[in-house]
């Protein structure tokens, strides 16, 4: 079957390797799917473009912030209703009963800058997203150029399959419309 993972540029080259890997192992070099393609691999892209990386990622950071809030308010909520006294520990900070704190959970994934050695896969000055917040995913924030940037490193790693979510958290429809136009416009065409 073809494969979405979640997570950073980081580590996803070594789990397109494992899916090859298996894959040839399971159906043979060079099989195809039951449809007759070669299976897909590729990673959720949550991307913010805009005319200056600075601008994409004042849009991003509020956005990805509610993002993450909202993905674990479910989890939260239901072992509050239900008294699970252990899901409510220190890394769900307890709430009282059905009123979530949402300041508590935006500063519990406050963002880290990150210096400039370590942010060679990273397009976002700001490190948006990333391992180990919300479900693993990251945002890829920026310049149409910058933007390319992160493809160019993307496609080396060896997958074939490209998946952009372009309206998440509490991005407006004018925000991502832009993005997807910019995306359209500035980026597709180089790798038609």
């Amino acid at each position: 079957m073809n494969a979405i993972s979640v997570g950073s540029l980081d580590s996803f080259e070594a789990n397109v390797i494992r899916y090859h890997d298996h894959w040839d192992e399971h159906h043979g070099v060079g099989a195809c799917t039951p449809q007759g393609t070669e299976p897909k691999i590729g990673l959720v892209n949550h991307i913010v473009l805009a005319e200056t990386d600075e601008e994409a990622i004042a849009i991003a950071k509020p956005a990805w912030h509610e993002y993450v809030w909202n993905l674990e308010a479910p989890r939260r909520l239901e072992a509050e209703q239900r008294g699970l006294t252990q899901f409510l520990g220190a890394n769900m900070n307890k709430r009282p009963a059905g009123l979530p704190d949402r300041e508590a959970d935006r500063e519990r994934y406050r963002l880290v800058e990150r210096p400039e050695a370590q942010r060679r896969r990273r397009v976002t000055p700001g490190g948006i997203g990333g391992e180990g917040r919300g479900a693993g995913f990251s945002v890829s924030a920026g310049t149409p150029d910058s933007i390319r940037t992160y493809m160019d490193e993307y496609v080396t790693t060896g997958a074939n399959y490209f998946v952009c979510s372009f309206q998440w958290g509490n991005l407006t429809h004018d925000q991502a419309k832009r993005s997807i136009d910019l995306f359209v416009e500035d980026i597709m065409p180089h790798y038609l």
